[in-house]
């Protein structure tokens, strides 16, 4: 084989071995801003959250990722719609959004953000229309409540509205559950992962250590958190934990491109002369 077609099938690989991992990773924030939570809190808890994601979305790596913020007491807002994080620039709209802010009120009502993050994701509203969902999803919640709206039966809601979720395309649904007034099994009950869904009796794992954290992507849980402190604290380890690490050429390949590169060059120039 000529040196040049050496060179070229070396570059091939590499880009072979990056690309063969790409992906594209849908990462969906849902923030709890009930009256429960002061307003202090609140903004500490949304500057952790800026800041897990500016240290540690990459950008320019082998995957894409898209981001989203939903914010909700009695209703949802959108702080940060659906963003593809295609630059430093957008990345950094994104941190600054969500750093933006925002004043807690009224009730708790899991439903509404649940569906709030279904419309983000999908082409029509109440989840109608194509999933947009790469392939990767990953919903993370912070709650210190239980549910309490819509009136009736708002666990019931919360579960059906989880139900949505997962049919739409989600790959998991996992939690942090701050303080000491949430009903960790109702959360264990409504997250899911590929193995179970929101119906069956099979709860996600509940932990209290930040040491337990793993990937949520492919086994999601709940982790009981004493305060405010404690999630600020934890949250950037979460979402390094959601992060494809970059995969590093093999040690030699950079010098053996050059290697070859150089070597076509002096030959060629032999052959000139």
């Amino acid at each position: 084989m000529k040196i040049k077609n050496l060179v070229a099938a070396a570059g091939i690989a590499v880009m072979s071995a990056s690309s063969a991992m790409a992906a594209v990773i849908d990462l969906g924030f849902i923030m709890d801003k009930s009256n429960s939570i002061p307003d202090a809190s609140f903004a500490s808890a949304m500057d952790a959250l800026s800041l897990a994601i500016q240290n540690n979305i990459p950008v320019g790596g082998p995957d894409t990722y898209t981001i989203s913020v939903i914010q909700f007491n009695d209703t949802a807002s959108v702080v940060v719609p659906r963003t593809v994080i295609d630059s430093a620039a957008t990345l950094a709209n994104v941190v600054t959004q969500i750093a933006a802010p925002n004043s807690t009120s009224s009730t708790t009502n899991y439903a509404s953000a649940f569906a709030a993050m279904l419309d983000q994701y999908t082409s029509g509203p109440g989840g109608t229309g194509v999933s947009l969902l790469g392939d990767k999803s990953l919903i993370n919640m912070m709650t210190d409540g239980n549910p309490n709206r819509p009136i009736g039966d708002p666990d019931a809601a919360a579960t059906s509205g989880a139900v949505a979720l997962q049919m739409a395309g989600w790959d998991s649904l996992s939690f942090e559950a701050v303080g000491n007034n949430v009903d960790t099994s109702l959360l264990a009950g409504l997250g899911f992962s590929a193995g179970n869904t929101p119906t069956d009796a099979t709860l996600l794992p509940v932990y209290f250590n930040a040491n337990q954290i793993t990937d949520p992507l492919t086994a999601p849980f709940v982790l009981s958190l004493a305060d405010f402190n404690a999630y600020n604290s934890v949250i950037g380890s979460k979402v390094q934990k959601i992060v494809t690490p970059q995969v590093p050429l093999p040690a030699g390949m950079p010098l053996m491109i050059a290697g070859l590169a150089a070597f076509g060059y002096m030959r060629k120039r032999k052959q000139a002369a």
